[in-house]
């Protein structure tokens, strides 16, 4: 397949799950045998592959990124009219809707597909969907939840949108030893470990992380948090610790990558991720394959990830009393912590490997072309 596919970014480095999504997926898609044309801010990093082909815009930061369609509907157009692609890829449909309703007017026999992964609730994003998305020949969400919420919201035909999950690298994410280095930098011996990683923004609701683990400090004295990421909750965050002297028992250790998230992750015992609002979280699915136990609500996709009982719990949000009580169940079991930690473990290896999800959208995509 030749594929159009613009991009605001694919940063190797990147933890940003839309754009973790689209450089594991593009790059399995190239793996593959398939030709990307890929078209990205001017300067912007990427990994590289024999069977992509990049462009770049002379802007190196758009912003908002909805001018990026006055980059993408030439691009776009060239490529077609030349014959060189098959199909459209478009990551985050309401950024792109203007041109993808053009191009359709161009090239009717080209298909769009839209990927999708937040249920936005903001009037424009609403108003450009409303508009945009029957422009759209497939629409891939990566859950059910979003699936229904967007048929209904956009009144969508049922087989105009698919269903297929994010994946996760289960081949280098894997269970392990606890890291000595991060035992000794962080003072963590004999310690149990609680891991939250993701951005500190509200809708993640990372301030219900340390109020908890407050309570449970309170009850189990041999117990850490360590805070992963970064974001404009970042100083609140480290105010709410202080205040509830909390300093020496809350870890910052910056955004990681790679090998070094990875020994995090082998050292935790458990993942809280609390968020209010999400699509398919990648750092739940990152966890899963390390083999962490997980706890995070009974709403939104979560419930598609996690098997209450099974590798997790699934948890009312907000009810700190219930989410403290299955915690401490769990660092007091450390039977049924393991139980839980292999059958996280072989959900992730079964359900979610990014190669399956490459396999599923480049089907997809074959049978649009066809």
């Amino acid at each position: 397949m030749n594929i159009c596919a613009p991009q605001l970014g694919m940063s190797p480095t990147s933890t940003l799950g839309g754009e973790v999504y689209d450089r594991e997926t593009l790059l399995r898609l190239a793996r593959a045998g398939h030709t990307l044309h890929i078209l990205l801010p001017n300067g912007k990093s990427h990994d590289h592959h024999k069977n992509f082909r990049f462009s770049s815009t002379w802007l190196h930061h758009i912003a908002p990124p909805h001018l990026y369609n006055l980059f993408l509907l030439p691009f776009a157009l060239y490529l077609a009219a030349k014959n060189k692609i098959q199909l459209l890829r478009i990551h985050v449909p309401e950024f792109f809707g203007p041109s993808v309703w053009l191009f359709k007017k161009f090239f009717p026999n080209i298909p769009v597909v839209g990927h999708y992964h937040l249920d936005e609730t903001g009037w424009l994003f609403n108003l450009i969907n409303g508009i945009f998305l029957p422009s759209y020949d497939l629409i891939i969400a990566d859950s059910h939840y979003l699936a229904k919420r967007l048929r209904k919201k956009f009144h969508l035909p049922t087989h105009r949108v698919q269903v297929i999950h994010c994946g996760t690298d289960t081949v280098n994410l894997k269970p392990g030893v606890k890291d000595p280095g991060l035992i000794k930098k962080w003072h963590l011996k004999d310690k149990k470990i609680l891991l939250y990683l993701g951005l500190f923004i509200k809708r993640k609701n990372p301030q219900f992380v340390i109020r908890m683990f407050h309570r449970i400090k309170s009850k189990q004295p041999n117990t850490k948090l360590i805070m992963i990421g970064k974001g404009p909750e970042e100083a609140t965050l480290k105010k709410l610790v202080h205040s509830l002297d909390l300093t020496d028992d809350v870890i910052f250790p910056g955004p990681q990558y790679g090998k070094e998230k990875l020994k995090y992750y082998q050292t935790a015992d458990l993942f809280i991720f609390p968020s209010n609002n999400e699509g398919f979280v990648l750092s739940i699915l990152e966890a899963m394959a390390t083999g962490l136990p997980l706890l995070v609500p009974n709403t939104v996709s979560f419930p598609e990830a996690v098997t209450d009982g099974k590798n997790g719990y699934l948890l009312p949000p907000n009810k700190q009393s219930l989410w403290v009580q299955k915690c401490l169940k769990l660092l007091l079991n450390n039977r049924l912590r393991h139980t839980m930690s292999i059958q996280a473990r072989q959900k992730a290896v079964k359900n979610f490997s990014w190669e399956k999800c490459t396999a599923m959208i480049a089907s997809s995509y074959q049978q649009l072309i066809k």
